[in-house]
């Protein structure tokens, strides 16, 4: 995280998935995190091993240091 003052932050972030269960094929989660400003969406993919893939590290903007950034998953799409 890099900071400017009352500019506020850059930040790097990764998703953690926390699942309980696994799926029988590969899903596509879609998420959206909030903290960050425009609300950025992403996807990952789940396999049915409980691995998952995801693009790396995202970078985006807080509005303070103290922001706490979290995900929300809005889709679930299992083929």
């Amino acid at each position: 995280k890099d900071c400017y003052g009352s500019l506020g932050c850059t930040v790097e972030y990764s998703i953690r998935l926390a699942i309980s269960g696994s799926p029988s094929d590969d899903c596509d989660i879609t998420y959206e995190v909030h903290g960050i400003e425009d609300t950025p969406v992403g996807t990952l993919q789940l396999h049915p091993d409980g691995q998952y893939e995801q693009d790396g590290y995202q970078s985006g903007d807080t509005a303070k240091a103290s922001t706490k950034l979290t995900a929300k998953v809005i889709d679930v799409d299992c083929s």
